[in-house]
């Protein structure tokens, strides 16, 4: 029912035939050569180093990749410097985008074993345990990765939807709205206060949220969504949609 805020996904699958996939992969793992090469050279040569996990995670979060070329580059990283903790980190959004979240867990736990006050890891932390239901256990580490970023949107999204999971939907709409005035404005997260508003009885807002999801979307109003108006009406709300 709750989506998740920065929620990595896998590219849909291919539909290149396999010759033409196989030198895509080979291709894509040339591209992170230079930066390795560069890091063998000199381990504390950083701008390799990033760059190579910023490709990396464009790879798992943008599609701009296949994922095995980038999990691979992490690990080849952490095999010439074990102490890139970052990487642990990259290898978790890949691990993420392929639904694997416990794998992702241990990635994170990992990775702020080397580096404990790491404040990006907190917030991949609360997702990996929310993707796996321990929505109880996130909300620790969603708050843990505010305290350290009021404006972190991620969090933001991600409590929310820990909250929602856990019966707290007051809560929860708090944290979207703070989500939104940070600037944040996609479709997930207005269907999530439409989903939540509507659960709290406020109908009103909860069909302007669900309006806006499906303006985001480029979604005309049709079939269940006029029967949720509807319905949103007939239980005290004003009169449908326009």
């Amino acid at each position: 029912m709750w989506c998740c805020g920065r929620a990595a996904s896998c590219s849909p699958p291919s539909t290149r035939p396999p010759g033409r996939s196989r030198g895509r992969l080979a291709r894509s793992r040339r591209s992170f050569d230079p930066y390795l090469e560069a890091t063998r050279r000199d381990p504390r040569f950083t701008d390799a180093q990033e760059r190579l996990l910023a490709l990396a995670l464009d790879f798992a979060l943008g599609g701009q990749g296949p994922l095995p070329a980038g999990r691979e580059a992490c690990e080849k990283l952490l095999a010439i410097d074990p102490s890139a903790f970052k990487a642990h980190l990259a290898l978790a959004e890949i691990d993420l985008a392929q639904g694997d979240a416990k794998s992702a867990e241990r990635r994170v736990s990992t990775a702020l074993a080397l580096q404990p006050e790491w404040a990006p890891a907190f917030e991949r932390m609360g997702t990996a345990l929310a993707r796996q239901g321990r929505h109880g256990e996130a909300i620790a580490w969603f708050e843990k990765a505010l305290a350290e970023r009021k404006d972190d949107t991620d969090a933001l999204q991600g409590l929310g939807v820990a909250l929602a999971e856990c019966g707290q939907l007051e809560s929860a709409v708090q944290r979207w709205r703070a989500a939104l005035a940070c600037g944040v404005n996609t479709s997930h997260l207005h269907e999530n206060l439409a989903n939540a508003l509507s659960l709290l009885g406020r109908k009103s807002q909860a069909r302007e949220h669900r309006a806006l999801s499906r303006r985001l979307q480029g979604k005309r109003r049709f079939g269940l969504d006029l029967l949720r108006e509807a319905w949103d009406w007939l239980s005290g709300g004003t009169s449908p949609g326009r």
